[in-house]
């Protein structure tokens, strides 16, 4: 296949998962939640105030790419909005390439070990964010079968981005406060956050607390 076609073949994709991402009734929040954090932190002036290619513009473009992709996430509810996402991801990282160099991802050097090296940071929180939204379509799913929850989460430690994230969305400033809210005792919750110690709460527990983080979102 000529590269013209697979070209033609990218962007019809790209196309097709972008109109799907589009017909989400989260969408046009996703996008104002992006535009104006890409405004307060004052994006643009921090990638002009640093090199091209630098350690700096490299924590920008990552930072970035974190909240754009994040933000995103949140429109994973089925597994077709899952794919159109990971196409979506593609395209944030040469979108996050050409912010870090100021060329496009056709033109790096292969040969570069210095480039790949970069290339790879930028590929690794794409993967980050694949794998995220899997497991919140994981999650989701799971909510909709009686105990699968229990049995999908029972292996997984660790929901302190989920928590916290849950916590900026509602003005929650404290765990104590969080764990009020979520009806748990504040050593519970600390638990569930954590991917470390002794599980302190039950497969079931933790199913509860997620479910009610999803309902807040809705």
């Amino acid at each position: 296949m000529i590269p013209e076609q697979i070209a033609h073949l990218t962007a019809e994709r790209e196309k097709e998962a972008q109109a799907l991402l589009e017909s989400h009734p989260r969408y046009a929040g996703a996008n104002v939640v992006v535009h104006e954090w890409v405004i307060d932190n004052k994006i643009s002036e921090q990638l002009a105030m640093t090199a091209p290619g630098s350690g700096a513009r490299m924590e920008v473009v990552l930072n970035t790419l974190k909240v754009r992709a994040k933000v995103y996430s949140d429109l994973v509810d089925d597994m077709p909005l899952q794919k159109a996402f990971m196409v979506a991801l593609g395209r944030m990282a040469q979108v996050a390439w050409e912010e870090f160099t100021g060329y496009p991802i056709a033109a790096l050097n292969p040969e570069s070990l210095e480039a790949c090296r970069r290339w790879s940071e930028i590929m690794t929180t794409i993967r980050h964010w694949e794998n995220e939204g899997f497991k919140r379509l994981a999650v989701k799913v799971a909510a909709q079968v009686p105990g699968q929850a229990a049995r999908d989460t029972s292996q997984r430690r660790g929901y302190r981005e989920e928590i916290k994230a849950w916590m900026e969305a509602l003005g929650i400033t404290s765990q104590k406060q969080a764990a009020r809210r979520l009806a748990v005792s504040i050593d519970v919750l600390k638990s569930i956050m954590s991917d470390k110690g002794r599980r302190r709460y039950s497969a079931e527990t933790l199913a509860q607390v997620l479910e009610k983080i999803e309902k807040t979102k809705r």
